[in-house]
């Protein structure tokens, strides 16, 4: 008995909310806001005027003050509304809360109540829900007010990213006033980085706290040679028997500290990547090469980053010559991958993977998809992303070589979003492991 009342409850609320004239929903969703019931409240007030007596014109004209009221008061109180977003000035990084400084200035006698401020702060939200909305308290009249709005980044990019709007539906919430944000200051957000342990042997053989030495000109080590003075030499460097002896100015000629050229190949290409949201393939091979950029330049390593599978128009090379703040806002800068496929739809012809310059050691951020020209140095060391975890992919061919050559071992693979990075340093610190033995 209680399984057939169960049915016919079920059977029954499948009626109550089943759309049977889809064609008219454009002229009767409107009743579905707050106006619309106001205005459903004045229309039959007047009826109740017309055909039952004169009390009905009374709620008429307090319906419509209401209305009169609900409608103006948010537009003139937006009017007198100016706003500002300020961002820290410090990094910003995935996943890591940050303070943003939302300022408002209020230039009317009369206080502000119930605004909202919507914008995409770079949440994991899909396209079609609602924008992040951060509620503010009251706003004085005549004052200068700010609020801190403590949010936190789920993906790289520009933060804000699109427009930021303010709104207000305050009293009554029967139309709500947007305004756009002019004054925006926005900045970048850096991929989140992974600790990793170990890097790769720098070359020369002498060592100082400054790390290995090698035999090329500089201002630290041993004296490898003399040569005459030249304007900006330190005076500390003079060799001043042999400047007594030739009677000129003679300066030592030191040792310089030794850095590894590092190139990190990236394939970017769309259809290489599969999955969704913040942790699809394509996030997180970004995310694996800003760990290694960030580790090899604590090791003072001359790094290079090619992507391969840009449009032409994109950046596609960057170094660390400049400072790391360089490399990590290039890969922040980076398209996401629903932008990739969308140039992509229009015909736009990817860069070449040949395009890159010779270094000592090379790794190649990659997916069970991805295809290695010829070009590529055959001593590369790959960091793999299996597609299985990441979106059903067990039927596609795997086109990825992994070598196991003295410099980069078997190289390290991703199985799983959840375990990424534990699997890269594990195998990281792994492979220098074997490379050191």
């Amino acid at each position: 008995m209680l399984s057939k009342l169960k049915v016919w409850m079920s059977s029954v609320l499948e009626m109550a909310n089943y759309d049977f004239c889809p064609n008219l929903n454009r002229y009767v969703y409107w009743m579905k806001r707050p106006i619309g019931w106001v205005v459903a409240a004045i229309a039959f007030s007047i009826l109740i005027g017309i055909f039952v007596g004169p009390q009905g014109y009374v709620l008429a004209a307090a319906f419509v003050a209401l209305l009169v009221l609900g409608l103006v008061w948010p537009w003139i109180s937006m009017k007198g509304i100016r706003c500002s977003l300020v961002l820290p000035r410090e990094e910003m990084h995935e996943n890591s809360p940050t303070e943003v400084v939302f300022k408002v200035a209020n230039y009317w006698p009369l206080p502000v109540f119930g605004m909202i401020v919507e914008g995409d702060f770079l949440q994991d939200v899909d396209a079609n829900e609602e924008p992040i909305a951060f509620s503010l308290k009251r706003i004085p009249p005549l004052s200068n007010t700010e609020f801190s709005i403590r949010v936190t980044p789920r993906r790289r990019g520009l933060l804000p990213c699109g427009d930021v709007n303010i709104n207000n539906g305050f009293p009554f919430g029967i139309t709500e006033v947007a305004k756009k944000v002019e004054d925006v200051n926005c900045g970048l957000v850096w991929p989140e980085c992974e600790p990793l342990d170990g890097s790769p042997p720098a070359e020369g053989s002498l060592f100082n706290v400054a790390g290995s030495m090698s035999d090329r000109s500089g201002n630290d080590g041993e004296t490898i040679g003399v040569r005459s003075y030249r304007e900006g030499d330190r005076l500390r460097n003079i060799h001043w028997a042999q400047t007594v002896r030739s009677q000129r100015l003679m300066v030592r000629e030191r040792q310089t500290p030794s850095s590894t050229s590092v190139a990190i190949l990236l394939d970017l290409t769309p259809e290489h990547h599969k999955g969704e949201g913040v942790h699809n393939s394509f996030e997180w091979a970004i995310r694996i090469a800003a760990s290694i950029c960030a580790q090899l330049h604590k090791t003072r390593s001359a790094v290079r980053v090619i992507c391969i599978g840009l449009p032409p128009e994109e950046q596609n090379t960057e170094t660390n010559n400049g400072g790391i703040n360089n490399l990590m806002d290039f890969l922040a800068a980076l398209p996401t991958l629903a932008k990739l496929r969308q140039a992509e739809s229009k015909n736009s012809v990817r860069t070449r993977t040949d395009h890159w310059s010779r270094a000592k050691q090379t790794f190649f951020v990659c997916t069970s998809l991805s295809s290695i020209s010829d070009s590529v140095d055959p001593n590369f060391q790959s960091i793999l992303i299996e597609l299985d975890k990441f979106e059903t992919a067990r039927d596609l061919p795997r086109k990825v070589r992994t070598n196991t050559n003295s410099q980069g071992g078997e190289g390290m693979v991703i199985t799983t979003p959840e375990a990424a990075a534990c699997q890269l340093g594990e195998g990281w610190r792994r492979s220098f492991e074997c490379a050191s033995s």
